[in-house]
């Protein structure tokens, strides 16, 4: 049985998915979403967004750092703080509901995840202190490459936890 497990989310996995004819599920945003893309009543389904509130915490924190950008996907819609030529084709990949403005006003659902993209100078500071004050609720992990971003999540979020319920599912 090959499923994809992948920190992507499925606008960028689907391809893919398609090009392999897989009919299987798939986990995507490191865990945080799994699900069947050809069930959309499949039992096993699962999204475990931050809860907003939290998102929206993180959203006050970031403010007071020299952010580049914030960002936040629930599920394949996109919500960026303000355009940028150097993201746009990250995030505009698969064609996804994208939607302009500040976080605080935009973002009214949880989030599946958010990204914070910063100079790299202050990334480790920004993960420590994140940790210190966010430890309890979420995950965090930096992007490799040429992009200085947090990547944020649910706490105890990985892809072995979406893997464990399609193995379920399959017995």
């Amino acid at each position: 049985i090959v499923i994809i497990a992948t920190g992507r989310p499925f606008r960028a996995s689907f391809p893919y998915y398609k090009e392999l004819q897989l009919k299987t599920p798939i986990v995507n945003f490191n865990g945080a979403f799994t699900h069947h893309p050809l069930d959309l009543q499949w039992a096993e389904r699962e999204h475990v967004p931050i809860d907003l509130h939290v998102a929206l915490d993180i959203v006050d924190y970031a403010e007071q750092k020299t952010m580049h950008n914030m960002i936040a996907e629930v599920l394949d819609d996109v919500y960026l703080a303000k355009e940028d030529e150097r993201l746009m084709p990250i995030f505009n990949y698969g064609n996804p509901t994208l939607i302009l403005g500040h976080l605080k006003q935009s973002l009214q659902d949880h989030p599946t995840n958010l990204l914070l993209y910063m100079d790299r100078a202050i990334i480790d500071d920004v993960e420590r202190e994140l940790a210190e004050d966010f430890h309890a609720t979420i995950s965090q992990h930096q992007w490799g490459g040429p992009f200085p971003i947090i990547e944020i999540v649910r706490s105890g979020l990985h892809k072995a936890r979406g893997i464990r319920r399609v193995a379920r599912y399959y017995n």
